[in-house]
């Protein structure tokens, strides 16, 4: 889905760029051509098989979701910061509540989250139960779900401007 012209996926890749992240990976298809796509470790997983599949491919990892195009570069950069002062193995945004879809993952969290779906864990939360986790706090417009045309018409009529805070650098 779009939004500015641009697929949402492309801006969150632009906050993610912005923050200082170097190699920005679309995890499973469909995703833009413009980015670089690594396969789902269990296809059709979800979010925790697809977070097992890249910390045993990439190492170390920032996660976002392609469907939050308010994520701004100063919320990656604020959960980047917190992740390098931090010793937890798993580093979450926050805003009204942890966002376990947005943060800073360690090779270290590998095993724990591994063996959650190995047992027939599916839910990131889930998984996470049993790991020391750090939260990060950001905006709350810049977590919001974008998943249907709907959504972002309600976005936009709840006096939130959709795209707010973003910079030129953000773009």
């Amino acid at each position: 889905m779009e939004v500015a012209g641009r697929p949402m996926a492309l801006l969150v890749a632009d906050a993610l760029r912005g923050a200082g992240v170097g190699r920005v990976v679309a995890l499973g298809e469909p995703a833009p051509k413009e980015l670089e796509i690594l396969p789902d470790h269990h296809r059709g997983g979800g979010p925790l098989a697809a977070i097992v599949g890249a910390l045993e491919q990439l190492g170390d990892l920032v996660v976002c979701p392609c469907d939050v195009p308010q994520i701004t570069s100063a919320g990656v950069a604020a959960i980047l910061a917190g992740a390098m002062s931090s010793c937890a193995p798993v580093v979450l945004a926050r805003s009204t509540r942890p966002e376990p879809l947005i943060g800073f993952y360690r090779t270290e969290a590998l095993p724990v989250l591994r063996a959650a779906w190995e047992t027939g864990e599916r839910s990131v939360r889930g998984a996470l139960a049993s790991l020391d986790v750090d939260h990060i706090g950001i905006g709350a417009h810049e977590v919001v779900n974008v998943n249907a045309p709907g959504d972002l018409e309600a976005l936009s009529n709840s006096g939130v401007a959709a795209l707010p805070g973003r910079t030129a650098r953000d773009r």
